[in-house]
């Protein structure tokens, strides 16, 4: 036994496949891709180039998103709307490429920390919202128009281009217009989140199949633990969660709070 070697490989893919678990699981209970979690985590833990980090994160939320959205509808009985959803990507996808001029990282300098330390103070009332949703349910602007195809276009594209902007993860704005703005049930609004980015990132999914550009020997590990965090996360979300449950909501703003705190924090150097 002293003179055993450890197996490196096989212990990273331990630590990569629960890790998914994690990030899956959590992505599943608050509607946020983990992909912007774990392509740096991914590069810190492997010593992955910022490129090959991105794809196995991008490979990895997407499957626990599908996981997740996927389990939600099996034990809920019901699903959401897939016109929704599928207008909300087309609007996120234009947001996010008119807000490409920005530049890689969205607004630069003092202007990002700016908009990221707003966008934080916004969540604290998200959470005050979760919390007073035990007394009636979160408050929506309710007009019909929101809920129609041009509402559910506007809802996606102002989601893209201000997550683009700030860069954060869609589900960051797209979870409280749907919860306020539209008036969707907190539950209903954490799935449909993760829906519209798992409907925005098939093009990309398809192109890294197609061009083989996986990470063959860790990816895989981290991908699976994706899919059962994911479908852990859904699973949680649908057996606890109710129209009037305040949790969703809290779980959501307290996660997107520390996320864009980190980020915010991460870009203070840059």
């Amino acid at each position: 036994m002293a003179g055993r070697k450890l197996d490196i490989p096989r212990i990273k893919r331990m630590v990569m496949l629960l890790s998914g678990i994690v990030l899956g699981a959590l992505s599943g209970l608050t509607g946020i891709s983990a992909q912007v979690a774990a392509s740096p985590y991914t590069t810190f833990m492997l010593g992955y180039a910022a490129p090959k980090a991105a794809r196995a994160a991008f490979l990895m939320a997407f499957w626990a998103g599908i996981a997740a959205v996927v389990t939600w509808t099996i034990v809920e009985g019901a699903s959401p709307s897939l016109l929704f959803c599928l207008l909300a990507a087309v609007g996120a996808t234009v947001g996010t490429l008119l807000a490409a001029p920005l530049g890689p990282t969205g607004l630069p300098g003092q202007s990002g920390r700016i908009g990221r330390a707003m966008l934080v103070i916004a969540l604290v009332y998200v959470v005050s919202e979760g919390v007073r949703s035990r007394f009636g349910g979160p408050r929506g602007l309710t007009e019909d128009w929101l809920r129609g195809a041009a509402g559910w276009l506007i809802t996606g594209g102002c989601s893209g281009f201000v997550a683009r902007a700030l860069g954060v993860p869609t589900g960051v704005l797209m979870v409280p217009l749907l919860a306020f703005i539209a008036g969707v049930d907190p539950s209903v609004a954490l799935v449909s989140s993760l829906a519209v980015s798992v409907l925005a990132g098939i093009a990309p999914a398809i192109g890294y199949a197609v061009r083989s550009e996986g990470d063959a020997l860790l990816g895989p590990s981290m991908t699976i633990g994706g899919v059962i965090g994911g479908a852990l996360g859904g699973w949680l979300l649908a057996g606890v969660a109710d129209s009037r449950s305040a949790w969703p909501l809290v779980s959501f703003g307290v996660t997107a709070m520390v996320l864009c705190s980190w980020l915010a924090y991460r870009s203070a150097d840059t």
